[in-house]
């Protein structure tokens, strides 16, 4: 398909449209295969069953980096809260932070939760993360 039309050559196509267009792929191909001699059609079935295995484990690589980088953006932020609230806790004699999805109720004076971000803001502006696109590998481009 994506053989046919130059226009969508390296383009970024959306994981969820390769895998309808393997899904088409492999419907076309059983409608067809009685026109085919049992060996064209076993080589096409393989070519298609390889063309899945290699979008499953681009699939699963690009979901590894995108946790990856979650991860390293947690550890980044975590580490620059750290200091920041215990400066706070020390400038201003506090006792006791705790999160606030452990507290069943509480005088919303006691909430530093913007205090803290803005000072996190100055520090930390941005964590510079770009969704990286999976690499397009150009699905079904056998013809049919």
């Amino acid at each position: 398909m994506i053989q046919l039309n130059p226009q969508l050559r390296n383009q970024y196509i959306p994981p969820a449209i390769q895998q309808q267009i393997l899904g088409h792929c492999s419907c076309i191909v059983d409608k067809i295969r009685v026109d085919y001699t049992l060996e064209e059609y076993t080589k096409k079935m393989n070519s298609l069953r390889k063309r899945s295995i290699d979008y499953q484990s681009q699939r699963r690589a690009a979901i590894d980096k995108i946790t990856t980088q979650r991860a390293k953006a947690r550890e980044t932020l975590l580490n620059k809260i750290d200091p920041i609230l215990k400066v706070y806790i020390k400038e201003n004699s506090i006792s006791l932070v705790a999160d606030r999805k452990f507290i069943l109720g509480g005088a919303p004076d006691y909430d530093i939760t913007k205090i803290i971000v803005e000072k996190l803001n100055k520090e930390l502006p941005s964590l510079n993360l770009k969704q990286m696109k999976p690499h397009s590998t150009g699905v079904c481009t056998n013809q049919l």
